[in-house]
């Protein structure tokens, strides 16, 4: 196992029996400087535009079974070391296949960010479900992959494993602070007064209604009031008033001697300043009788902002796992799950359905001849045109390379051939303008009907056929 020589660099696992497929990952991750420009508009496209962006490095290790695998996550785990990301192969004679290897690794590090690598026939969505649950540290990658698609998950996921992980110290950093205040509280009368007024956490008491009759230093400086102005005033106007209806059933509830634990939003008195408390709330007993509340408040603030920002960022990576990334299509792990949706449709209400797949006419020369740039902005156009050519229900998504895979729902073959004449028309009317000259696009495709119970394998090899034979007779 290769030892890290730079703290920041991400760690990623490869398990797969083929050592082909080690090398390939290993080209596609360990990025040069010339492929750095790509990875900088990935990590835009992600958090945004910043001054100065960084390129993610990464230290790749490689196991050829699931047994080996799971020995070289234990041994992360025991230096301190852990993988960000592990790409894992389902199928790994004759030992652990990759379903058997991820329960396995789960168990001993449940944070670890995992990619199953796959042919489509090997496992559905709902057999990983069944099997895992609902989880978001799980994605498909479908074999053969694209080196971007790859790129991307990588990013996306070892980025996410980093928040979870600085997310997770910040917790834990506040839970043992927490921990050390509730156990000092144990200590002597003297002790604990000096505690309570020297407390990081806010501690407050209010009589029956809801006046402050007791509140410590913390208190004053997040509320802004003054302790010897405070006591005797209601906690009402540092309330927000969302929470102000949900606030009053709880105090009630306290006073009917019951123990809350709620989270509220405050602030200041000049209402400068808006924070974030997980408070827990006990009556106040004297003689079995209730006297009141006391109160214990954390601020949470920080903790707030780090957990809606990885909310937004788990949005942005679920966006980003299905769509391509050059054409903002949807891409083939999108493209498959649209489909099953279809078959699991069309076995309830017969309703056939066309699998229609695009390849654009000489793009290999148009790459030869103006370049890669050139291409990539043709690949663009189209991107744009069917799109907004098709209907609102059907779905077009990058195949791979110049390929495109599109689907008609409640489609016949009739209807699917009367799509693909607009297409091809509309795309042969575009062109791309390069160095005073134009150079026009044309398309073309092959169909195939989804109309019986059949493999969706052999329906799009079907219209693969289609479009080799349509491609013929240009």
């Amino acid at each position: 196992m290769e030892k890290m020589n730079n703290p920041d660099r991400k760690r990623i696992l490869i398990i797969d029996d083929n050592t082909q497929i080690h090398q390939d990952f290993k080209k596609v991750l360990l990025t040069s400087k010339d492929e750095e420009s790509d990875l900088g508009k990935l990590e835009e496209a992600l958090l945004g535009k910043e001054e100065e962006q960084s390129i993610e490095t990464y230290t790749i290790d490689c196991a050829s079974q699931g047994e080996e695998g799971l020995k070289m996550v234990e041994e992360s785990i025991r230096n301190k070391e852990p993988y960000a990301v592990a790409f894992i192969d389902v199928r790994m004679p004759p030992g652990l296949d990759g379903i058997e290897t991820i329960s396995r690794i789960w168990e001993i590090y449940p944070e670890l960010q995992i990619v199953i690598c796959t042919a489509y026939s090997d496992y559905s969505w709902q057999d990983l479900f069944d099997k895992f649950g609902n989880t978001d540290k799980l994605l498909i990658l479908k074999k053969p992959f694209d080196n971007i698609e790859v790129r991307q998950l990588t990013y996306t996921l070892s980025k996410k494993w980093e928040l979870n992980k600085i997310a997770n110290l910040k917790i834990n950093e506040l839970e043992k602070i927490v921990q050390e205040r509730t156990g000092e509280l144990q200590h002597s009368e003297e002790k604990y007064r000096t505690i309570i007024e020297n407390s990081n956490d806010m501690i407050w008491m209010l009589n029956t209604k809801g006046e402050f009759t007791y509140f410590n230093k913390r208190s004053a400086e997040l509320t802004g009031y003054k302790i010897e102005e405070g006591v005797g005033k209601t906690f009402i106007p540092i309330i927000l008033e969302e929470d102000l209806e949900m606030v009053g059933k709880v105090f009630k509830d306290t006073l009917a001697g019951n123990s809350n634990h709620y989270e509220v939003k405050i602030h200041t008195v000049t209402g400068e300043k808006n924070l974030t408390l997980s408070v827990n709330t006990t009556p106040i007993f004297k003689d079995s009788k209730v006297t009141g509340t006391v109160s214990f408040g954390r601020d949470i603030t920080k903790q707030k902002a780090i957990e809606n920002e990885l909310k937004k960022t788990n949005k942005k990576l679920q966006a980003l796992a299905r769509t391509d990334f050059l054409t903002k299509l949807p891409n083939r792990l999108s493209m498959l799950e649209k489909i099953e949706y279809e078959i699991n449709k069309f076995e309830r209400s017969r309703e056939p359905f066309i699998i229609m797949i695009g390849d654009l006419d000489n793009f290999k020369s148009i790459n030869d001849i103006y370049g890669h740039f050139v291409g990539d902005k043709v690949l663009r156009l189209v991107s744009t045109i069917m799109p907004s050519t098709l209907r609102k229900q059907d779905t077009v998504a990058r195949w791979g390379g110049d390929e495109f895979l599109l689907l008609l729902p409640q489609t016949n073959m009739e209807g699917g051939k009367v799509i693909a004449m607009k297409l091809e028309k509309e795309i042969a009317k575009s062109f791309i303008n390069f160095q005073k000259k134009k150079i026009f696009i044309s398309i073309t495709f092959g169909l195939s009907i989804y109309d019986k119970i059949m493999d969706i394998g052999q329906c799009i090899k079907i219209a693969d056929i289609d479009l080799y034979k349509n491609k013929k007779k240009i």
